[in-house]
């Protein structure tokens, strides 16, 4: 097929008007072929239908299957990392809260020694005697205190 151009500039970076651009349009259409070409019919082949049926429906079955033992699998996985997580959970727990009472005394321990230290009193208070004159003895477990009220 020819192509026909009709440009009116002599400067090729010009771009063609719209009429200058589709007047070869008609010719095109004129030089194209009124029928195609003619191709041999499709023929259509019989399918077994109930065959290919069959089997996408056992297939479909065997998918679904398969994806519930997964599916099975996977929630067995994660419920069995969940009871996992809270049993280390719950130890972490026991262990922070043990670890806390054990930096508790310590500190309890460290206020006594510096009130004993400096006051005079402090710790434990097994009698009377052994409390500053000044101070009350209140014989709690955190020891000897230094109160204006009486025990």
């Amino acid at each position: 097929m020819t192509q026909i151009s009709h440009h009116r500039s002599a400067n090729p970076d010009e771009p063609p008007t719209y009429e200058e651009a589709t007047s070869h349009i008609d010719l095109l259409v004129i030089a194209a072929p009124a029928q195609p070409p003619s191709a041999p019919p499709i023929e259509a082949t019989p399918v077994p239908t109930q065959g290919v049926v069959s089997n996408l429906t056992s297939a479909a079955r065997t998918v679904r299957t398969e994806l519930g033992l997964a599916t099975a699998e996977v929630l067995q996985g994660v419920g069995s990392a969940a009871v996992d997580l809270k049993s280390e959970l719950q130890m972490a727990r026991g262990d922070v809260k043990r670890e806390l009472a054990d930096a508790y005394t310590e500190v309890q321990k460290g206020v006594a020694e510096v009130q004993r230290s400096l006051f005079g009193f402090g710790g434990p208070c097994p009698s009377r005697s052994k409390c500053n004159r000044r101070s009350k003895c209140n014989c709690s477990w955190t020891g000897c205190k230094r109160r204006k009220d009486k025990c």
